[in-house]
Protein backbone atom coordinates (compact mmCIF):
# COMPACT_ATOMS: atom_id res chain seq x y z
CA UNK A 1 0.00 0.00 0.00
CA UNK A 2 1.41 3.41 -0.95
CA UNK A 3 2.02 6.15 1.62
CA UNK A 4 -0.63 8.36 -0.02
CA UNK A 5 -3.24 5.59 0.14
CA UNK A 6 -2.44 4.83 3.77
CA UNK A 7 -2.62 8.51 4.66
CA UNK A 8 -5.98 8.83 2.88
CA UNK A 9 -7.44 5.92 4.85
CA UNK A 10 -6.08 7.40 8.07
CA UNK A 11 -7.69 10.75 7.31
CA UNK A 12 -11.05 9.15 6.49
CA UNK A 13 -11.00 7.07 9.69
CA UNK A 14 -10.04 10.01 11.89
CA UNK A 15 -12.70 12.25 10.34
CA UNK A 16 -15.37 9.60 10.91
CA UNK A 17 -14.29 9.31 14.54
CA UNK A 18 -14.42 13.09 14.89
CA UNK A 19 -17.97 13.27 13.48
CA UNK A 20 -19.11 10.50 15.84
CA UNK A 21 -17.53 12.37 18.73
CA UNK A 22 -19.27 15.62 17.74
CA UNK A 23 -22.68 13.89 17.62
CA UNK A 24 -22.05 12.47 21.09
CA UNK A 25 -20.99 15.90 22.36
CA UNK A 26 -24.24 17.44 21.13
CA UNK A 27 -26.19 14.70 22.90
CA UNK A 28 -24.18 15.25 26.09
CA UNK A 29 -24.95 18.97 25.98
CA UNK A 30 -28.63 18.20 26.33
CA UNK A 31 -28.50 15.32 28.76
CA UNK A 32 -25.98 16.94 31.08
CA UNK A 33 -28.10 20.05 31.47
CA UNK A 34 -31.27 18.16 32.33
CA UNK A 35 -32.07 18.52 36.02
CA UNK A 36 -31.01 15.09 37.23
CA UNK A 37 -31.96 12.93 40.19
CA UNK A 38 -29.75 12.67 43.21
CA UNK A 39 -29.26 8.92 43.52
CA UNK A 40 -27.36 9.40 46.77
CA UNK A 41 -26.55 6.37 48.91
CA UNK A 42 -27.83 8.11 52.04
CA UNK A 43 -31.39 9.04 51.20
CA UNK A 44 -33.02 11.53 53.55
CA UNK A 45 -36.55 10.49 52.64
CA UNK A 46 -38.16 7.10 52.14
CA UNK A 47 -40.63 5.65 49.65
CA UNK A 48 -43.07 5.38 52.55
CA UNK A 49 -42.87 9.13 53.14
CA UNK A 50 -43.64 9.86 49.48
CA UNK A 51 -46.53 7.37 49.47
CA UNK A 52 -48.01 8.91 52.62
CA UNK A 53 -47.98 12.45 51.21
CA UNK A 54 -49.21 11.28 47.78
CA UNK A 55 -52.12 9.49 49.48
CA UNK A 56 -52.97 12.66 51.35
CA UNK A 57 -52.96 14.61 48.09
CA UNK A 58 -55.29 12.00 46.59
CA UNK A 59 -57.77 12.41 49.43
CA UNK A 60 -58.11 16.12 48.53
CA UNK A 61 -57.71 17.02 52.15
CA UNK A 62 -55.61 19.92 53.45
CA UNK A 63 -51.89 19.51 52.96
CA UNK A 64 -49.29 21.72 54.58
CA UNK A 65 -46.50 23.71 52.98
CA UNK A 66 -43.96 21.61 54.91
CA UNK A 67 -45.42 18.37 53.54
CA UNK A 68 -45.24 19.69 50.00
CA UNK A 69 -41.63 20.73 50.56
CA UNK A 70 -40.75 17.27 51.83
CA UNK A 71 -42.39 15.77 48.74
CA UNK A 72 -40.48 18.10 46.41
CA UNK A 73 -37.13 17.23 47.98
CA UNK A 74 -37.93 13.51 48.15
CA UNK A 75 -38.84 13.39 44.46
CA UNK A 76 -35.42 14.83 43.59
CA UNK A 77 -33.58 12.08 45.47
CA UNK A 78 -34.37 8.92 43.54
CA UNK A 79 -36.49 7.60 40.68
CA UNK A 80 -38.05 5.06 43.05
CA UNK A 81 -39.67 8.00 44.84
CA UNK A 82 -41.12 9.22 41.55
CA UNK A 83 -42.45 5.75 40.75
CA UNK A 84 -44.08 5.43 44.17
CA UNK A 85 -45.84 8.78 43.68
CA UNK A 86 -47.34 7.73 40.34
CA UNK A 87 -48.61 4.48 41.88
CA UNK A 88 -51.09 6.50 43.94
CA UNK A 89 -53.99 7.07 41.57
CA UNK A 90 -55.28 10.62 41.92
CA UNK A 91 -52.07 12.04 43.43
CA UNK A 92 -51.28 14.05 40.29
CA UNK A 93 -54.77 15.55 40.36
CA UNK A 94 -54.20 16.53 43.98
CA UNK A 95 -50.96 18.23 42.97
CA UNK A 96 -52.78 20.08 40.18
CA UNK A 97 -55.25 21.32 42.79
CA UNK A 98 -52.37 22.95 44.67
CA UNK A 99 -50.83 24.20 41.41
CA UNK A 100 -54.02 26.02 40.49
CA UNK A 101 -54.93 27.14 44.00
CA UNK A 102 -54.78 30.57 45.59
CA UNK A 103 -51.94 29.86 48.03
CA UNK A 104 -48.86 31.25 46.24
CA UNK A 105 -46.41 29.24 48.36
CA UNK A 106 -48.15 25.94 47.70
CA UNK A 107 -48.50 26.81 44.05
CA UNK A 108 -44.76 27.37 43.72
CA UNK A 109 -43.81 24.19 45.61
CA UNK A 110 -46.33 22.12 43.63
CA UNK A 111 -44.63 23.34 40.45
CA UNK A 112 -41.30 22.24 41.92
CA UNK A 113 -42.79 18.80 42.54
CA UNK A 114 -43.94 18.61 38.92
CA UNK A 115 -40.48 19.70 37.74
CA UNK A 116 -38.94 16.77 39.64
CA UNK A 117 -41.66 14.34 38.55
CA UNK A 118 -40.83 15.29 34.95
CA UNK A 119 -37.49 13.50 35.45
CA UNK A 120 -39.31 10.19 35.58
CA UNK A 121 -39.92 7.59 32.85
CA UNK A 122 -41.53 8.50 29.54
CA UNK A 123 -44.93 7.00 30.36
CA UNK A 124 -45.17 9.09 33.53
CA UNK A 125 -44.01 12.23 31.72
CA UNK A 126 -46.69 11.72 29.06
CA UNK A 127 -49.32 11.51 31.82
CA UNK A 128 -47.95 14.69 33.37
CA UNK A 129 -47.92 16.54 30.06
CA UNK A 130 -51.54 15.58 29.37
CA UNK A 131 -52.72 16.70 32.80
CA UNK A 132 -50.35 19.55 33.72
CA UNK A 133 -48.99 20.87 30.43
CA UNK A 134 -51.72 23.44 29.80
CA UNK A 135 -51.35 24.90 33.29
CA UNK A 136 -47.55 25.11 33.06
CA UNK A 137 -47.77 26.83 29.69
CA UNK A 138 -50.43 29.27 30.95
CA UNK A 139 -48.23 30.22 33.89
CA UNK A 140 -45.44 31.24 31.52
CA UNK A 141 -47.41 34.50 31.42
CA UNK A 142 -47.59 34.74 35.23
CA UNK A 143 -46.59 37.89 37.09
CA UNK A 144 -44.76 35.64 39.57
CA UNK A 145 -41.24 35.40 38.15
CA UNK A 146 -40.35 32.41 40.37
CA UNK A 147 -43.37 30.51 39.09
CA UNK A 148 -42.48 31.39 35.49
CA UNK A 149 -38.94 30.13 36.00
CA UNK A 150 -40.04 26.80 37.49
CA UNK A 151 -42.55 26.30 34.69
CA UNK A 152 -39.83 26.75 32.03
CA UNK A 153 -37.62 24.12 33.69
CA UNK A 154 -40.58 21.77 34.14
CA UNK A 155 -41.51 22.09 30.47
CA UNK A 156 -37.88 21.58 29.50
CA UNK A 157 -37.71 18.34 31.48
CA UNK A 158 -40.94 17.14 29.88
CA UNK A 159 -39.80 18.12 26.37
CA UNK A 160 -36.61 16.09 26.47
CA UNK A 161 -38.28 12.89 27.66
CA UNK A 162 -39.93 12.01 24.31
CA UNK A 163 -40.70 13.61 20.94
CA UNK A 164 -44.38 12.67 21.29
CA UNK A 165 -44.53 14.66 24.51
CA UNK A 166 -42.85 17.63 22.84
CA UNK A 167 -45.48 17.53 20.08
CA UNK A 168 -48.26 17.34 22.65
CA UNK A 169 -46.90 20.38 24.49
CA UNK A 170 -46.62 22.30 21.23
CA UNK A 171 -50.28 21.50 20.49
CA UNK A 172 -51.02 23.07 23.88
CA UNK A 173 -49.22 26.27 22.84
CA UNK A 174 -45.69 25.76 24.15
CA UNK A 175 -43.66 27.48 21.41
CA UNK A 176 -45.93 30.53 21.10
CA UNK A 177 -45.56 31.15 24.84
CA UNK A 178 -41.94 30.22 25.51
CA UNK A 179 -40.10 31.79 22.57
CA UNK A 180 -41.03 35.36 23.68
CA UNK A 181 -39.33 34.68 27.04
CA UNK A 182 -35.97 34.96 25.28
CA UNK A 183 -35.94 38.67 25.99
CA UNK A 184 -33.83 40.95 28.18
CA UNK A 185 -36.97 42.35 29.82
CA UNK A 186 -37.31 39.10 31.79
CA UNK A 187 -35.27 37.91 34.76
CA UNK A 188 -32.08 36.09 33.75
CA UNK A 189 -33.22 32.84 35.40
CA UNK A 190 -36.45 32.90 33.41
CA UNK A 191 -34.51 33.46 30.18
CA UNK A 192 -32.18 30.60 31.10
CA UNK A 193 -35.15 28.32 31.75
CA UNK A 194 -36.66 29.20 28.38
CA UNK A 195 -33.29 28.56 26.70
CA UNK A 196 -33.09 25.20 28.48
CA UNK A 197 -36.50 24.11 27.18
CA UNK A 198 -35.83 25.40 23.66
CA UNK A 199 -32.45 23.65 23.57
CA UNK A 200 -34.23 20.32 23.92
CA UNK A 201 -36.65 21.18 21.12
CA UNK A 202 -33.85 22.37 18.80
CA UNK A 203 -31.75 19.29 19.51
CA UNK A 204 -34.59 16.76 19.18
CA UNK A 205 -35.25 17.90 15.60
CA UNK A 206 -38.70 16.31 15.81
CA UNK A 207 -40.21 18.62 13.19
CA UNK A 208 -41.86 21.02 15.62
CA UNK A 209 -39.80 24.08 14.73
CA UNK A 210 -40.37 25.78 11.40
CA UNK A 211 -37.52 27.64 9.71
CA UNK A 212 -39.19 30.91 10.69
CA UNK A 213 -39.33 29.87 14.36
CA UNK A 214 -35.70 28.73 14.23
CA UNK A 215 -34.73 32.14 12.85
CA UNK A 216 -36.73 33.93 15.55
CA UNK A 217 -35.15 31.87 18.33
CA UNK A 218 -31.69 32.59 16.90
CA UNK A 219 -32.43 36.31 16.64
CA UNK A 220 -33.71 36.47 20.22
CA UNK A 221 -30.88 34.36 21.63
CA UNK A 222 -28.29 36.66 20.04
CA UNK A 223 -30.01 39.84 21.26
CA UNK A 224 -30.37 38.71 24.87
CA UNK A 225 -27.01 36.93 24.95
CA UNK A 226 -25.57 37.35 28.46
CA UNK A 227 -22.78 34.82 28.48
CA UNK A 228 -24.96 32.42 30.48
CA UNK A 229 -24.38 28.71 30.05
CA UNK A 230 -27.93 27.93 28.96
CA UNK A 231 -28.07 30.65 26.31
CA UNK A 232 -24.65 29.71 24.99
CA UNK A 233 -25.59 26.05 24.64
CA UNK A 234 -28.77 27.07 22.81
CA UNK A 235 -26.72 29.25 20.45
CA UNK A 236 -24.28 26.36 19.95
CA UNK A 237 -27.12 24.04 18.90
CA UNK A 238 -28.55 26.74 16.62
CA UNK A 239 -25.15 27.38 15.02
CA UNK A 240 -25.32 23.89 13.54
CA UNK A 241 -28.72 24.51 11.87
CA UNK A 242 -28.95 25.75 8.29
CA UNK A 243 -32.16 27.70 9.07
CA UNK A 244 -30.16 29.95 11.43
CA UNK A 245 -27.30 30.63 9.00
CA UNK A 246 -28.61 33.90 7.62
CA UNK A 247 -29.22 35.36 11.08
CA UNK A 248 -25.70 34.59 12.27
CA UNK A 249 -24.21 35.92 9.04
CA UNK A 250 -26.19 39.16 9.07
CA UNK A 251 -25.13 39.85 12.65
CA UNK A 252 -21.46 39.08 11.91
CA UNK A 253 -21.70 36.77 14.90
CA UNK A 254 -18.49 34.89 14.17
CA UNK A 255 -16.44 38.00 14.84
CA UNK A 256 -18.45 38.69 18.00
CA UNK A 257 -18.07 35.17 19.40
CA UNK A 258 -14.32 34.97 18.68
CA UNK A 259 -13.80 38.39 20.30
CA UNK A 260 -15.72 37.16 23.35
CA UNK A 261 -13.64 33.98 23.41
CA UNK A 262 -10.41 36.02 23.39
CA UNK A 263 -11.66 38.23 26.24
CA UNK A 264 -12.93 35.30 28.33
CA UNK A 265 -9.63 33.42 27.96
CA UNK A 266 -7.75 36.58 28.93
CA UNK A 267 -9.68 36.71 32.21
CA UNK A 268 -9.47 32.94 32.60
CA UNK A 269 -10.87 31.40 35.78
CA UNK A 270 -11.80 27.74 36.48
CA UNK A 271 -15.51 28.61 36.48
CA UNK A 272 -15.22 29.89 32.89
CA UNK A 273 -14.19 26.57 31.34
CA UNK A 274 -17.75 25.51 30.44
CA UNK A 275 -18.40 28.90 28.82
CA UNK A 276 -15.07 28.78 26.97
CA UNK A 277 -15.78 25.29 25.64
CA UNK A 278 -19.12 26.47 24.32
CA UNK A 279 -17.65 29.61 22.72
CA UNK A 280 -15.06 27.48 20.90
CA UNK A 281 -17.74 25.15 19.53
CA UNK A 282 -19.92 28.03 18.33
CA UNK A 283 -16.94 29.62 16.56
CA UNK A 284 -16.03 26.27 14.98
CA UNK A 285 -19.56 25.81 13.62
CA UNK A 286 -19.85 29.36 12.31
CA UNK A 287 -16.55 29.53 10.50
CA UNK A 288 -17.61 26.51 8.45
CA UNK A 289 -19.96 28.61 6.37
CA UNK A 290 -19.44 32.24 7.23
CA UNK A 291 -15.99 33.50 8.08
CA UNK A 292 -14.30 33.00 4.72
CA UNK A 293 -17.01 35.13 3.05
CA UNK A 294 -16.29 38.15 5.19
CA UNK A 295 -12.83 39.74 5.33
CA UNK A 296 -13.65 41.55 8.57
CA UNK A 297 -14.56 38.25 10.23
CA UNK A 298 -11.39 36.63 8.95
CA UNK A 299 -9.21 39.32 10.42
CA UNK A 300 -10.29 38.60 14.00
CA UNK A 301 -8.41 35.27 13.96
CA UNK A 302 -5.26 36.95 12.68
CA UNK A 303 -4.83 39.08 15.79
CA UNK A 304 -2.26 38.63 18.54
CA UNK A 305 -5.15 38.20 20.99
CA UNK A 306 -6.49 35.14 19.15
CA UNK A 307 -3.04 33.56 18.84
CA UNK A 308 -2.44 34.10 22.55
CA UNK A 309 -5.86 32.63 23.44
CA UNK A 310 -5.27 29.54 21.29
CA UNK A 311 -1.90 28.89 22.90
CA UNK A 312 -3.47 29.12 26.37
CA UNK A 313 -6.30 26.78 25.37
CA UNK A 314 -3.97 24.18 23.86
CA UNK A 315 -1.84 24.18 27.02
CA UNK A 316 -4.87 24.10 29.38
CA UNK A 317 -4.66 20.37 30.07
CA UNK A 318 -8.44 20.12 29.52
CA UNK A 319 -9.00 17.35 26.96
CA UNK A 320 -12.36 18.69 25.77
CA UNK A 321 -11.04 22.23 25.37
CA UNK A 322 -7.94 21.05 23.50
CA UNK A 323 -9.98 18.84 21.16
CA UNK A 324 -12.49 21.58 20.38
CA UNK A 325 -9.74 24.16 19.87
CA UNK A 326 -8.14 21.83 17.31
CA UNK A 327 -11.53 21.42 15.65
CA UNK A 328 -11.81 25.22 15.38
CA UNK A 329 -8.30 25.50 13.95
CA UNK A 330 -9.05 22.77 11.44
CA UNK A 331 -12.17 24.60 10.26
CA UNK A 332 -10.22 27.84 9.94
CA UNK A 333 -7.55 26.08 7.90
CA UNK A 334 -10.09 24.36 5.65
CA UNK A 335 -12.55 27.22 5.06
CA UNK A 336 -10.50 30.42 5.19
CA UNK A 337 -8.89 31.48 1.94
CA UNK A 338 -5.21 30.66 1.61
CA UNK A 339 -3.22 33.76 2.47
CA UNK A 340 -0.04 35.00 4.06
CA UNK A 341 -2.05 35.86 7.19
CA UNK A 342 -3.33 32.31 7.52
CA UNK A 343 0.19 30.96 7.03
CA UNK A 344 1.53 33.28 9.73
CA UNK A 345 -1.31 32.32 12.11
CA UNK A 346 -0.47 28.61 12.01
CA UNK A 347 3.24 29.31 12.05
CA UNK A 348 2.91 31.36 15.25
CA UNK A 349 0.79 28.74 16.96
CA UNK A 350 3.54 26.22 16.21
CA UNK A 351 1.55 23.13 17.17
CA UNK A 352 3.50 19.89 17.31
CA UNK A 353 1.03 17.05 16.81
CA UNK A 354 1.18 13.48 15.62
CA UNK A 355 -0.09 12.66 12.12
CA UNK A 356 -3.42 11.21 13.25
CA UNK A 357 -4.47 14.43 14.99
CA UNK A 358 -3.37 16.55 12.01
CA UNK A 359 -5.44 14.36 9.68
CA UNK A 360 -8.48 14.63 11.95
CA UNK A 361 -8.54 18.41 12.02
CA UNK A 362 -6.64 19.71 9.00
CA UNK A 363 -7.32 18.28 5.58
Amino acid sequence: MSNNSALGELRAREKQQLETSRRQQRSDVINSSRRGLGYTSNLKYSVETVTKIATKLKSKGSISVDELLILMYALSEHEDHISSFFKIHGAVQGLIKELTGIDARKQLIATGCICNLALGPTKSCLYLAKNCGTYLITYLQSQNRHLMELCTWSLGNLSVSDSKIAKLLEAQGLLDNIIPLLDDSYESKTVDGAAYALSHLVYSNCGLLTDHQMEEITQRAILCHRNSDQLLWLIYLLSDKSASQQVFTSKNFFKFIVTELIETVRKLSPSDMCVINCLIRIAANLCDYEAYEDEESCNVVYTDGFVSAVKILLSSGNVDVIRDTLWLLGNIYNTFPSSLERQILFSEISITLNDSVICAYID
